[in-house]
């Protein structure tokens, strides 16, 4: 199912801040029927759903920054929802993240060393998204919650943007995360890297309205660090379940902390061209 987009550049000849309203309404109306989609692998349902409200959430800080308008009810019900569909996201991705773990290990770490921890994660993969754990009561308040935002931001008035206003709240998302990498010493905590990770896919999703030619280097590197800082996020995740749940053996945590280090030497020289 394709994306719908929206550009400033768009030969289209409606309004700006009517073609982006149009589009906000159509990733969540995207998502929501997503969700119950039985042609849709629930683990494509959910990626894919997650990186709509990721555009919804990004769109709507631009909007509040270029006009001034009070989106917060709007930004926390997006934020609410994310946060659902992450618990369903990391379900998935816990699992491929340690086996993934395990294969860049090069020998290090073993299958059977996280033999006890892999099957733990399958049995929750299981429950949360196998053929009959999907269509819970879970993913029902997720569709509610993804009406009930279309609804609040169907009944507001088209929000009155130019391309000038637009490039000015990109600015400013840009200068954000500029600050957030300025931030970051030699020994930072996991909540700055995320930080840098959430601001970093706030300026990418933002592009993609503005769509500049000129900008097609800066979105791929901006892309290209987003998925660095994710797998980053993946693993400090993988390490806090594997915590939680007894299963951090010294083995797991060493190689989990090797692929860590790894993973922020290789953000550090991006963000570095991106933000530096």
């Amino acid at each position: 199912m394709s994306e719908p987009t929206a550009s400033i550049f768009n030969v289209d000849k409606a309004p700006l801040g009517h073609r982006i309203h149009e589009q906000l309404l159509a990733r969540l109306d995207q998502a929501e029927r997503l969700l119950h989609d039985s042609a849709v692998t629930h683990e494509a349902a959910v990626h894919q759903s997650r990186k709509n409200m990721k555009w919804v959430r990004a769109v709507l800080r631009l909007i509040a920054d270029a006009t001034g308008n009070d989106l917060r009810e709007e930004e926390r019900l997006c934020r609410d929802i994310g946060r659902r569909l992450c618990e369903l996201r990391d379900a998935d991705v816990n699992l491929l993240s340690l086996r993934e773990t395990v294969l860049a290990s090069g020998g290090r770490l073993k299958r059977a060393d996280v033999a006890d921890f892999e099957r733990y994660l399958e049995a929750r993969r299981a429950r949360l998204l196998d053929a009959g754990a999907f269509d819970t009561d879970f993913v029902a308040v997720i569709r509610d919650e993804l009406r009930e935002l279309a609804g609040d931001l169907a009944r507001r008035p088209v929000p009155s943007l130019t391309p000038a206003t637009v490039s000015l709240a990109v600015k400013r998302t840009r200068a954000g995360a500029a600050s957030v990498f300025r931030g970051l010493s030699g020994r930072t905590r996991p909540e700055q890297w995320h930080t840098l990770r959430k601001r970093t896919k706030r300026e990418y999703h933002q592009r993609s309205v503005l769509a500049d030619p000129a900008d097609t280097g800066r979105v791929e590197l901006l892309e290209r660090l987003g998925d660095q800082l994710g797998w980053h996020q993946d693993l400090e995740v993988l390490r806090s379940v594997a915590r939680e749940h007894g299963d951090l053996t010294a083995a797991l945590g060493a190689e989990i902390g090797r692929q860590l280090r790894n993973a922020r030497r290789r953000a550090r020289r991006l963000a570095t061209r991106v933000y530096g």
